[in-house]
């Protein structure tokens, strides 16, 4: 199964992966952000990220989560997503425009880069909506962050993951 968990820069992405990780859940989760570290940013860099996450799903038992700021279209023109699209589980996280502004100032960001994150994110999410929509992806969490300490955050997603798993009988979850 994979598990693909989304969201704006703030939302607290990279922080849920750890935590994630530090609980012995026997799903691994890959941050987009660790591929190909030092590599300009882009449509080509990321693809060959994606392709580097199901090299290593592969190594370990075909299961993944992917966690990063993904352009859900581009993912999902993917030829290994393509293929497997019943196994793909989508998780976005959310939160309020003013706690986000405040975490991404505490990272340095001007307000100037806040604002272009803030109109790519609304073009991104009536994208996403549609994307949704016409390609009836059944398996969508969405999760608002804004109040939410990361156990609070990351005991929801390995919930929602151990939930999936036993539904579609990929994987069982123990001991969480």
């Amino acid at each position: 199964m994979y598990f693909l968990i989304s969201g704006a820069s703030g939302t607290g992405k990279t922080t849920i992966a750890r935590w994630i990780n530090l609980q012995g859940v026997p799903i691994c989760a890959y941050d987009l952000d660790d591929y190909f570290i030092g590599e300009p940013r882009n449509q080509a860099w990321r693809l060959r990220a994606y392709e580097a996450f199901f090299r290593n799903c592969s190594e370990h038992g075909d299961n993944g989560i992917l966690l990063g700021q993904i352009p859900i279209l581009e993912f999902l023109k993917c030829s290994h997503i393509q293929l497997n699209i019943h196994r793909l589980a989508i998780a976005i996280l959310t939160l309020d425009d003013t706690c986000r502004e405040n975490r991404l100032l505490a990272r340095g960001w001007s307000r100037e880069r806040i604002e272009l994150h803030r109109t790519w994110l609304v073009e991104n999410e009536l994208a996403k909506t549609t994307i949704f929509s016409n390609l009836g992806v059944a398996i969508l969490k969405v999760i608002d962050v804004t109040d939410c300490s990361t156990d609070i955050i990351g005991s929801q997603l390995v919930s929602w993951i151990e939930f999936i798993c036993s539904e579609f009988n990929y994987l069982h979850i123990e001991g969480i």
